[in-house]
């Protein structure tokens, strides 16, 4: 798993189900300030080395990065599905 940055903390997994595969996508918190969140925003990521994960902000409410979370899940069970069920 690539490091987001030195304030990035691994708070989890969150397992995936695409097809007959199971995926552990890495869930991360980071302080996110509205400048970092145009750049990087929040949620389902892949990085150039094709790394994946999800990024929330370390500042939010738990039960909105929760809502965040899930849409990031949703997100990711997309890409999967497109690379390695098709």
């Amino acid at each position: 798993m690539r490091q987001l940055s030195q304030n990035s903390t691994l708070i989890g997994y969150v397992h995936l189900r695409v097809g007959d595969e199971l995926f552990a996508v890495p869930v991360q918190a980071a302080p996110l300030d509205r400048d970092e969140m145009a750049r990087r925003p929040g949620g389902f990521f892949v990085d150039p080395a094709g790394h994946y994960g999800i990024l929330v902000d370390s500042a939010l409410p738990e039960h909105e990065a929760r809502k965040q979370i899930e849409r990031a899940s949703f997100e990711a069970v997309s890409h999967l599905s497109k690379k390695f069920l098709n």
